[in-house]
């Protein structure tokens, strides 16, 4: 039996492995008392296990545990037995030896641009990446998707200072007005207490557009006083910034099965000379329901889709930043299951009136 793709949060004991229970993976485990305690041989990777307050992880038998690639709340590792690595979170061995951790899952933001010009427009994006481990690998899983992230700025402007985790990834960006250096920091928005990581964004100044040159001892651009050509003076200004919108927005549905997924899609176009990133985020109603972000070169379209899976029936406005995509019509259930429900009961009851006529012939004939 397997175990993925959960949030465990608030227990004593978050999860009890017995014999049953052979792989663990892609969940996440906080501010339990403990988060796992295993008994028997396992294989656990990609959960974040992170701020429980007693042990992440407990051993209670000599069985062979392997937790490589999980996140144990520090990139740094988990602390075993109370003298490191890392100071994640505890891991109690119990005297028990044969645990294989290392390497564990290391979660890193990154700045793309790292340096951008202070002019309000132009935008580095920010990437935390949860889908390396601390040998720099690609782990092949990532904790669950739609889990929120918070970002924070000591300086400029993020676009978002919220994302959802989608394919191991929470995306916003960030601008300034202001020539400096801003360090921004994330953190799940359920552990504020545990920063993830951070990165410094370098913002520098707006550069100067050189005036032309004066002309000197009133001698006209063109032809001077003696009759001698001179050279026409121009200036070239800068090239214009990156403007990022969406431009359009479409669902490939109109109606759809609570629980079904509905695929959202849109056009970002940048109108301006420069290269640009933004975030995008898809609405349904007033409640963001997917964020990433998309970087598009000057005068270019780029596109960019969601998956959305509304859980509860009724009527939701989509759109993507502020452009409309269209009404979703949500309904309560899956029509074929109604209708499968609806003929089942039928043949019910049709056997039931045959038996009923069978039963008073026999009587008859008897």
């Amino acid at each position: 039996m397997s175990v993925y793709y959960n949030v465990i949060y608030d227990n004593g004991r978050g999860l009890y492995h017995a014999s049953q229970l052979n792989n663990v993976w892609s969940n996440i485990f906080y501010h339990n008392t403990t988060g796992i305690e295993s008994e028997n041989a396992i294989t656990a990777h990609c959960n974040a296990i992170v701020a429980n307050s007693t042990a992440g992880l407990v051993l209670l038998s000599d069985a062979t545990f392997n937790y490589i690639n999980n996140y144990w709340g520090d990139n740094s590792g988990p602390n075993i037995n109370g003298t490191g690595p890392g100071t994640g979170d505890l891991i109690d061995t119990n005297g028990h030896t044969v645990l294989d951790c290392d390497p564990w899952a290391a979660i890193n933001l990154s700045a793309t641009p790292p340096a951008i010009v202070a002019n309000g427009v132009s935008l580095s994006t920010l990437d935390l990446d949860c889908t390396r481990n601390s040998d720099g690998d690609v782990m092949g899983c990532n904790i669950p998707d739609g889990f929120l992230v918070n970002f924070a700025t000591t300086g400029g402007t993020l676009t978002s200072t919220t994302a959802l985790t989608s394919g191991g990834h929470a995306i916003t960006a960030i601008s300034s007005t202001t020539p400096g250096i801003a360090t921004v920091s994330s953190a799940f928005n359920a552990v504020p207490e545990r920063t993830l990581s951070t990165v410094n964004v370098t913002f520098t100044a707006v550069p100067p557009i050189t005036p032309p040159m004066p002309l000197q001892n009133g001698i006209n651009a063109g032809t001077g006083s003696h009759g001698a050509s001179m050279p026409t003076i121009t200036s070239t200004g800068a090239l214009n910034p990156p403007n990022l919108q969406v431009t359009s927005a479409r669902i490939s549905a109109s109606s759809i099965a609570a629980g079904s997924p509905v695929t959202v899609s849109a056009d970002v176009t940048n109108t301006g000379g420069a290269s640009g990133a933004a975030a995008v985020k898809v609405y349904l109603n007033s409640e963001v329901a997917g964020s990433r972000g998309v970087k598009v070169a000057g005068g270019g379209t780029e596109p960019v889709t969601f998956t959305v899976t509304p859980s509860q029936p009724g009527e939701y406005s989509v759109r993507v930043n502020n452009m409309q995509a269209g009404v979703l019509h949500v309904t309560g259930g899956n029509d074929n299951d109604i209708l499968f429900a609806v003929a089942f009961a039928s043949f019910i009851l049709i056997i039931a009136v045959l038996l009923i006529v069978y039963l008073r012939r026999s009587r008859m004939a008897a």
